[in-house]
């Protein structure tokens, strides 16, 4: 069983790399990335289900309309993924897809989705946005007062080493400038 096979929607809003790669690969009307995405989970051998959350019934439309007569990924469409994987892991620093697991489960409410989303902004543009990090922890706890308890990481569907993260997180944001 794969659940989440588009990454929390993260998947069907490609970086404008990847879009294009993937607008010209398929000709109009092109398919949704999302499609690319669920399609991949369900091709694999060993999966017999595939969950995706949907928040509109356009998601919803999409979602049928492909798999009512399923057809596994091409040859040339397992390349187009590896591609797109690769422009991917090259501009998105934490893999984050603000799915808030992690968030419930913090006893301080630091705001973890939303501080990653600066940080994958910074990787990608280099730009920091003081700004949002004074919004986004109006209500919620400092990355720098983590308590470090790890409940985080044991409930992140993505496995990520959030604790690290954070503290990469708060020496960006939360140290003086020189």
């Amino acid at each position: 069983m794969v659940m989440e096979p588009v990454k929390g929607g993260t998947l069907a809003k490609l970086p404008e790399q990847a879009n294009s790669l993937f607008q010209s690969f398929y000709p109009a009307p092109a398919p949704s990335p999302a499609s690319l995405a669920i399609r991949y989970a369900a091709s694999l051998p060993e999966v017999e289900i595939v969950l995706s959350g949907m928040s509109s019934l356009e998601q919803l439309d999409d979602n049928t309309s492909y798999m009512q007569e399923f057809k596994p990924l091409t040859e040339a469409e397992r390349n187009l993924v590896d591609e797109i994987t690769s422009i991917l892991n090259q501009t998105i620093k934490v893999p984050c897809t603000s799915c808030r697991y992690c968030l419930e489960e913090c006893p301080i409410s630091v705001n973890i989705p939303d501080y990653f989303g600066l940080l994958n902004l910074h990787a990608v543009t280099g730009q920091k946005t003081n700004m949002y990090y004074q919004r986004f922890s109006m209500n919620h706890a400092r990355a720098s007062e983590c308590l470090k308890c790890g409940k985080c990481e044991h409930i992140c569907p993505q496995h990520i080493p959030i604790r690290s993260f954070l503290e990469e997180f708060a020496a960006l944001y939360e140290t003086p400038a020189a």
